[in-house]
């Protein structure tokens, strides 16, 4: 969500519009669902903002490797 913010709130003031809106923000959780230390209605309500916010949800997979032009997971 940080990251989120941090691209319509901030980086929009010193990039054109075009560069902003071709940046996603992929969240990739190892279980099932996020935020798996709370209620499982919380993971939920989190999971939907994300979804509105274009933010997508990647879950039960791991990250293995960061290039340069692509996340393998």
């Amino acid at each position: 969500a940080e990251l989120y913010d941090l691209f319509q709130e901030d980086l929009v003031k010193l990039y054109p519009p075009e560069l902003i809106k071709q940046a996603k923000v992929i969240l990739v959780q190892s279980a099932d669902h996020i935020l798996n230390t709370f209620d499982l209605e919380i993971s939920k309500y989190a999971e939907d903002i994300f979804l509105h916010d274009g933010i997508q949800v990647i879950t039960n997979a791991r990250v293995r490797e960061v290039l340069p032009n692509q996340v393998v997971y």
